[in-house]
């Protein structure tokens, strides 16, 4: 049996592939509108299993028949880079409405912080 596999596309550079396995979802959020213009939001934050890098990506597709496009938008980042920043970035670039952003945000892993006593 083959391992999974996935493009994601990312902003300002060509897509890059990973197996699903060494990229596991750290956090995601989505939404489909069902308005004038229905659509659908995701965002996802994936950290690679041994080297600790991040990829966080969107995708935003409108599903209005006659006028269906979609918009791609997605960040590599290294290890101890500032996932947070990246999210806000990558939402904005994909027009990514702030509530599924900040659903995002809450699912990510708790940062621990330590008291100074």
């Amino acid at each position: 049996m083959s391992e999974r596999q996935r493009t994601i596309s990312l902003t300002d550079r060509q897509p890059i592939q990973i197996r699903e396995s060494e990229w596991p979802v750290l956090a995601r959020a989505s939404d489909v509108r069902q308005s004038t213009e229905p659509a659908l939001h995701a965002l996802y934050v994936r950290r690679h299993s041994t080297t600790a890098a991040a990829l966080v990506y969107a995708v935003r597709q409108h599903l209005t028949v006659g006028r269906a496009s979609t918009r791609r938008r997605g960040e590599l980042l290294e290890a101890g880079a500032d996932i947070v920043a990246a999210v806000h970035r990558v939402a904005v670039d994909c027009e990514i409405p702030p509530e599924i952003t900040q659903r995002c945000l809450a699912s990510l892993p708790p940062e621990r912080v330590s008291s100074t006593d």
